[in-house]
């Protein structure tokens, strides 16, 4: 049975490894970790849509990013 890794690594934060039994397990851990520090992170309302919030998440400046400019 083949397990699907996810693997996070965010500047400033501990790396975050799981492996889940499937997709769709995988996408949930995903989206919980975003959605735990999405308020934490970014100044912008998230995207309803599931695939624009993984994407924005990961492409919208940070607070601490967008401060330094």
């Amino acid at each position: 049975m083949p397990l699907h890794l996810l693997m996070v690594s965010l500047h400033g934060e501990p790396d975050e490894l799981s492996a889940h039994p499937d997709h769709d397990t995988s996408w949930a851990a995903l989206l919980r970790y975003i959605d735990e520090r999405w308020s934490t992170r970014i100044d912008a309302e998230p995207p309803a849509d599931d695939n624009a919030r993984v994407e924005a998440f990961f492409l919208l400046p940070t607070r601490s990013t967008s401060s330094a400019r």
